[in-house]
């Protein structure tokens, strides 16, 4: 739930236009995290539009690319999963 929330701040921040207090009101309904988290959080992805949506991109990207090495790889190699 954590990640999600962090998606959904730093999009509605930067694309929908919320305030900071808005951010924050949204993720103490969602996330059960102290208010001094809450507040570091926003204040991150406030100033580093994207954060939470370009560490996303790229795991995704990783995942992706770690299961074409695998089928082309087969047996010679196992990669551990992403959690």
């Amino acid at each position: 739930m954590w990640r999600a929330v962090r998606l959904v701040v730093d999009t509605g921040l930067h694309s929908m236009g919320w305030t900071r207090d808005q951010a924050i009101h949204f993720f103490r309904e969602n996330a059960a995290k102290t208010d001094q988290d809450i507040v570091v959080e926003v204040d991150r992805y406030i100033v580093w539009p994207g954060q939470a949506l370009g560490y996303k991109m790229g795991q995704l990207k990783i995942q992706e690319l770690r299961t074409q090495a695998e089928q082309q790889l087969g047996p010679k190699i196992r990669c551990p999963q992403i959690p």
